[in-house]
């Protein structure tokens, strides 16, 4: 009997320091829960500034060598396990790293349309047809659809991003790979 109240003692005292433990990590959240963002959020505003940085470089280096023609940096989509690489999210990183570039460039004195001519001219996407292929894995299939009209579902859907992404001025630049 004695070694059963000193085992549920100890069980008790175990739970105890898990249920303080418990306490301190919930008090902890409840005093940073303001300055937590989605790391959505986070993770597009640090790309766009990163990207931002680097095309402020590159238009610097354009500058001082004189090129006819800008130097442009391009981010490329990659595979579908990273944020950022869909193409409605990979839009919105150039996007806001057009805007971050643009907003550099406004504090050092340019005007925001001409700003925003230079951002759009210094940030254009690397579109990789082989890495939207990637994607494949992910489309969901309607079980009455054969293979065939799976893959049909599919091209087509690639067909409207690669349209939608060209439209809106994101491409700058394309891989192409016949990568079935």
């Amino acid at each position: 009997l004695n070694d059963r109240i000193k085992d549920s003692k100890r069980e008790f005292d175990f739970a105890n320091d898990i249920a303080m433990s418990a306490g301190r990590s919930l008090h902890e959240l409840e005093e940073n829960v303001d300055k937590l963002k989605p790391i959505e959020e986070y993770g597009v505003k640090k790309s766009a500034d990163t990207l931002a940085r680097a095309a402020m470089h590159a238009f610097k280096i354009e500058k001082a060598r004189g090129f006819d023609k800008p130097l442009f940096i391009s981010p490329e989509n990659w595979n579908p396990e990273s944020y950022g690489n869909h193409p409605k999210e990979y839009k919105r990183v150039i996007i806001e790293s057009r805007t971050a570039m643009k907003d550099m460039l406004v504090k050092t004195g340019y005007g925001k349309q001409e700003a925003q001519k230079i951002a759009d001219d210094h940030i254009q996407g690397t579109f990789d047809v082989g890495h939207l292929n990637f994607w494949r894995k992910y489309f969901k299939e309607d079980p009455k659809d054969s293979p065939e009209q799976t893959d049909k579902k599919f091209k087509s859907w690639i067909d409207k991003q690669a349209k939608m992404l060209a439209k809106e001025g994101i491409i700058g630049n394309v891989h192409l790979s016949d990568n079935f």
